[in-house]
């Protein structure tokens, strides 16, 4: 499993303000030039789909954010049935973030498989083989996990000028990465991870290109299930801490290269989707046309062509 996981960092976390592990964090060079690729194919993306009318686009997007919750399951190896986003009004309400909304898309992404409250006892990431326990990182300690969840929500509310804030890839990337290293909940944690970093990119992307939306138009979780080794080496390979900022700034590069990896992946598969037949744009416009959630709902869908 050694492989699987990457390397041991077994150290037990003591609290500190994680906003101070990303103060002095910079873009590679590399990754600020493979960041403007992804932003140029997202905008081609996002150019084709305004050619739809709002029902069409409202049904696409439905449609494939349940596809994103049924496939997140997968990554853990959950082989559950994920309840369908028309069956909750938490994904069309409000992109508003708070401990009660994180609770909420937990139980929401854990379908009764969980508990929904943070956990109170200690958590870790390991492997077990022939009788022997391997143990990789450990998760914050319970006492800690609302100071934690404080500095999360700070971090993942601030809004400013620097690129780790304002650019919709990074800023979601390491909302994702942090929330899996706090780790509050006894398990679904990668699941409601993953839905944290949608919500972050919706609301990110809504803010770049004057848009309207409340689900994501393109989410990751089918590219993570197809390279999930190298998600969690790249999960694991951050010390949490302060007292590593070399490796914790390469671990932090290294995170939001592989995201990047997997948007272009996303990319690259959405654009041979729509172009199919199967997923033509008058088979999408006939599905919607019948939908009563897409028919109560669509005029708030707000999607024009990008401005160059």
């Amino acid at each position: 499993m050694q492989e699987l996981y990457g390397k041991m960092n077994a150290a037990k976390v003591d609290y500190f303000d994680i906003n101070e592990l990303l103060k002095d964090f910079k873009l590679s060079v590399d990754n600020l030039s493979h960041l403007q690729d992804t932003s140029i194919k997202f905008s081609e993306y996002m150019d084709f789909l305004s050619d739809f009318d709002n029902k069409s686009i409202l049904y696409f997007l439905i449609k494939s954010f349940n596809d994103e919750i049924e496939i997140s399951n997968l990554i853990e190896d959950h082989i559950i049935h994920p309840r369908d986003i028309n069956e909750s009004n938490i994904f069309l309400d409000s992109l508003s973030i708070s401990n009660k909304r994180i609770k909420d898309l937990h139980a929401f992404s854990a379908d009764n498989q969980g508990e929904y409250e943070y956990r109170n006892q200690e958590a870790w990431v390991h492997s077990v083989r022939n009788g022997i326990e391997t143990i990789y990182w450990y998760a914050v300690k319970p006492e800690d996990i609302q100071k934690f969840m404080s500095d999360f929500l700070k971090y993942y509310r601030t809004k400013s000028g620097s690129l780790i804030d304002s650019s919709i890839y990074i800023k979601s990337a390491l909302v994702h990465l942090l929330f899996m290293r706090i780790h509050p909940f006894k398990d679904g944690n990668g699941r409601t991870s993953r839905l944290l970093h949608d919500m972050k990119f919706v609301e990110l992307v809504n803010k770049t290109y004057n848009y309207n939306l409340k689900i994501s138009p393109l989410h990751i979780s089918q590219s993570i299930w197809r390279n999930r080794s190298e998600y969690y080496k790249r999960i694991n390979a951050l010390y949490f801490d302060l007292k590593h900022p070399e490796e914790n700034y390469k671990a932090l590069n290294d995170w939001i290269n592989f995201i990047l990896n997997m948007y272009d992946e996303e990319l690259n598969f959405m654009n041979l989707m729509l172009s199919n037949s199967s997923m033509s744009l008058e088979y999408i416009q006939n599905k919607a046309s019948d939908d009563e959630l897409i028919n109560k709902e669509a005029n708030k869908i707000k999607l024009s062509k990008v401005k160059r």
